[in-house]
C-alpha cells in the first residue's frame, strides 16, 4: 500500500484561483491610492531636505539659501537643484508646486516666500516666513511652513483645514 499524502491538481488549481480573486479585489485599491502616496512621499522628501539644509547651516556656521522655481517644479538648496528632472517626472501622479482647490486656503500662491527664496543663517533662523504648497492630479495637497525661528512643519489638507 502506498500512503503518500499530497495535494491533487484540482485542489492546487482552486487555491490559485482564490489567490487570483483576492489579487483582483486588491489591485484597484492599490492603483487609486498611488497618487496620494506619491504626493506624501514628495512632501516628506522636500521637508527632509529643507531640515537637512537648516542643520547644515548650523553645522557649518554659514548661510544656506533655498530657492523654489514653481514654473519648472524644481527647488534649489545651495548650488544643487532637486529633483534632477521635475517634481511630476520624479514622483509621478502630477505632483507639482501649486495652489490648492477650494477645500483649503492657499491664497498666497504655490510659494509665499519673497522672491521664492528662504535663507537659514548659522543659528538656523530663516530670513523670512512662508509656505510651499504641493498638489497632484487628484487635488491632494500638502504645505510646508517655515517660520522666522526656522521651524519647519509639514501639513496635509484634510477636507477644509490643514493638519
Amino acid at each position: 500500500m502506498n500512503n503518500k499524502k499530497a495535494f491533487t491538481l484540482v485542489e492546487l488549481m482552486i487555491v490559485i484561483a482564490i489567490f487570483g480573486i483576492f489579487a483582483l479585489i486588491a489591485a484597484p485599491n492599490l492603483v487609486t491610492g498611488l497618487p496620494k502616496y506619491r504626493i506624501k512621499r514628495a512632501a516628506r522628501d522636500i521637508t527632509s531636505k529643507i531640515r537637512a539644509a537648516r542643520s547644515e547651516a548650523i553645522k557649518t556656521s554659514s548661510d544656506i539659501t533655498l530657492k523654489f522655481d514653481t514654473t519648472k517644479n524644481k527647488y534649489q538648496i545651495g548650488e544643487k537643484w532637486y529633483p534632477d528632472s521635475n517634481l511630476s517626472d520624479h514622483y509621478g501622479s502630477g505632483v507639482s508646486f501649486g495652489v490648492v482647490g477650494d477645500s483649503c486656503d492657499s491664497d498666497d500662491g504655490p510659494c509665499s516666500f519673497d522672491d521664492h527664496k528662504v535663507t537659514f543663517n548659522s543659528r538656523g533662523i530663516s530670513n523670512n516666513a512662508g509656505r510651499i504648497y504641493l498638489t497632484n492630479t487628484q487635488n491632494a495637497a500638502y504645505r510646508i511652513d517655515i517660520n522666522i525661528a526656522g521651524t519647519i512643519q509639514l501639513q496635509q489638507c484634510t477636507g477644509s483645514k490643514w493638519q
